[in-house]
């Protein structure tokens, strides 16, 4: 990520003690909710920032470690000692925290909205994890220059019933919540995670992202989306320890990159699983964004995706043929611009019913490979068309299922802005696709339109599936090697045609 705005978090950098069951020690190790929500941010951003202070013992060292991370600018130092906790791990795997350091200690050391960076001042997206009595006064102070996107991480010791009505005053002025499942349990009494989102979206919560562990997380917004995501896989778990701080890391780079609950979820749910394969909070920066966005591509896979279920519902009244006369001319035009052979193998991803998919086969392929992840949606076009070329596949666009370079012409006609990864889709795209052939992606309505319609649905989830400018896919795809040959933003048509180098 190039953006020229920041990510910071604010919050307290700890200096972990670490003691093993067999005895084993490792002293002296970077931790803090801070300095671990900072690295889950860095995965997916380059410009993070701490806010936060250390005391004057702390180790050189580790001030060097943490600068090849992240920018320092607000970390001060404060003539006292640096925050300091045991991290005791049990045979059973359970870890117990013991701070050396009171919480109104650490409190007292996190900096002021006075000490603020002026550089900082450029802001997307904050991770706010201090006392509860500073929590308003920084949100005034963001909030007077910056419109970031907020999320409030409460520290534990408040979690408790009998600051409800605060958690309710201070949550409302921020853009997302997290506690923890434990945290969640405690204020509200319940124990029903769902339970639990629906006590705090009454109490006035905008966004919650519940952290459950093993179990993996709750979103759930005021807008109505509920999402339940399993916990991405680490190569291997060393340390839970700040695995949920690096969550929240992941969700606010995911939000302030995409604005997208679900992108920015799976995007959290991987930063997790980062801070889980060694000790400490941080890990090599080597190749950091390319595992990453193979991890996010096989999490995507392995994960329900929660538009499934959407498009199963809707395909009983999806658009049946035959062809309205007023949209044939615009298909007609979209087959055309795919220069489509007789003999091609042709691919139409999110084929759904199968309009564009019928008037395909009438350019006589050898095969039409109707793909789409919704088996009703499937089920429906095969009620339509039959036709000995013809394909049915159910299968995700970022993991299509087909040999490389074997496709001679491959069309995303109306279901673009619901693919979760735009950039994974383009280089799925590229892999089957045969050299000097095209890719084409379209609307039979212009983009305004489709992302309006997008934006009030009734379905939570797709209200943030949104269409790109052309220009704006156009400048993707020539990043990506693609040479784009045609472009068209119009009131009642889009359409982006590239060809594979």
């Amino acid at each position: 990520m190039d953006s020229l705005e920041w990510l910071i978090s604010i919050g307290s950098v700890i200096i972990d003690d670490i003691i093993l069951p067999d005895g084993q020690s490792r002293m002296a190790t970077l931790g803090g909710g801070a300095t671990h929500a900072v690295m889950g941010m860095r995965v997916w951003w380059d410009r993070v920032g701490l806010v936060s202070a250390v005391g004057k013992d702390f180790p050189p060292q580790l001030r060097d470690d943490l600068a090849v991370h992240f920018d320092l600018q607000g970390v001060l130092t404060r003539p006292c000692k640096t925050p300091r906790a045991w991290q005791l791990f049990e045979l059973d795997g359970t870890r117990n925290e013991v701070f050396r350091t009171s919480f109104e200690e650490m409190a007292a050391q996190i900096p002021t909205p006075r000490e603020f960076p002026e550089t900082y001042r450029s802001l997307k997206g904050i991770h706010l994890h201090c006392s509860p009595d500073q929590v308003e006064a920084w949100v005034a102070f963001l909030r007077s220059f910056a419109d970031p996107f907020i999320l409030w991480e409460p520290w534990d010791t408040f979690c408790i019933a009998e600051n409800w009505q605060l958690f309710c005053r201070l949550a409302q002025l921020a853009n997302c919540v997290s506690p923890n499942l434990s945290e969640g349990q405690q204020l509200t009494q319940l124990d029903d995670p769902e339970k639990i989102a629906e006590r705090m979206l009454e109490g006035g919560v905008q966004m919650l992202a519940l952290r459950m562990g093993e179990r993996g997380s709750l979103l759930a917004t005021c807008e109505g989306l509920r999402l339940n995501l399993p916990p991405a896989k680490p190569q291997r778990i060393v340390d839970v320890t700040g695995a949920g701080n690096a969550y929240c890391g992941g969700l606010i780079a995911g939000m302030a990159q995409y604005d997208d609950v679900v992108r920015a979820g799976c995007m959290a749910a991987v930063s997790a699983s980062f801070a889980l394969e060694q000790f400490g909070a941080l890990y090599s920066l080597n190749g950091l964004r390319q595992r990453a966005q193979k991890r996010l591509q096989d999490y995507y896979l392995s994960s329900p995706n929660p538009r499934h279920r959407v498009f199963d519902r809707m395909a009983a009244n999806w658009g049946a043929l035959p062809i309205p006369p007023d949209m044939r001319g615009k298909l007609e035009r979209i087959a055309a611009s795919g220069h489509v052979r007789v003999g091609d193998r042709v691919l139409d991803v999110g084929c759904g019913t199968g309009h564009l998919t019928q008037v395909l086969l009438e350019h006589h392929p050898a095969r039409v490979i109707a793909l789409d992840f919704s088996w009703h949606m499937l089920q429906r076009l095969r009620g339509n068309i039959t036709h000995a070329a013809l394909s049915p596949l159910q299968a995700e666009a970022l993991a299509l299922p087909l040999a490389a370079e074997s496709i001679q012409a491959v069309f995303c006609h109306g279901v673009f802005p619901h693919l979760s990864d735009f950039d994974l889709a383009l280089d799925a795209f590229w892999r089957v696709l045969t050299p000097d052939c095209r890719l084409v992606i379209s609307h039979v309505i212009g983009r305004e339109q489709v992302n309006a319609i997008h934006a009030g649905h009734a379905e939570a989830v797709l209200r943030k599936d949104q269409l790109p400018p052309a220009a704006e896919l156009a400048e993707n795809l020539k990043a990506r090697g693609w040479r784009v040959v045609e472009l068209a933003d119009e009131q009642d048509f889009y359409l982006v045609v590239a060809e594979k180098k």
